[in-house]
């Protein structure tokens, strides 16, 4: 099977792992053998050397990834907002042991959480269902 070029590879975290332990037990390699490893060892053929690289920067990061289920996850970002990513995440968990889904309480304390969080004044977007 062949691959485009420009073709984006996207790494779960059990692969970035993969590739940062790759790494370590190939000292020796350079970082295009290492790459052409890393591809077959995690079965992306379109993976290329400026990602390892990239991976191999944060290696300390990758390799704390544990054997979990969340190693799966693609997209490794910190929420932009963290106090009211938190503040809602308790609240969704209150909502859902009381069964309760009304959607002008669910705006009323988003409202309230932004305002909690300090966001006033920047650019949120609420969607409400």
């Amino acid at each position: 099977m062949s691959v485009k070029s420009n073709t984006r590879v996207q790494l779960s975290g059990a692969d970035r792992k993969k590739t940062c332990e790759l790494a370590q037990a190939n000292r020796d390699l350079k970082q295009e053998q290492l790459t052409q490893l890393a591809a077959e060892a995690i079965g992306k053929p379109g993976l290329k050397r400026t990602t390892v690289t990239g991976v191999l920067k944060e290696k300390t990061r990758w390799l704390k990834v544990s054997d979990t289920t969340a190693s799966t996850k693609v997209k490794h970002r910190a929420p932009q907002f963290e106090k009211l990513e938190q503040a809602l995440i308790q609240w969704f968990g209150q909502i859902r042991a009381r069964n309760a889904t009304k959607h002008h309480i669910l705006f009323q304390h988003c409202m309230t959480s932004v305002s909690f969080a300090g966001c006033i004044g920047r650019s949120v977007k609420l969607v409400v269902l």
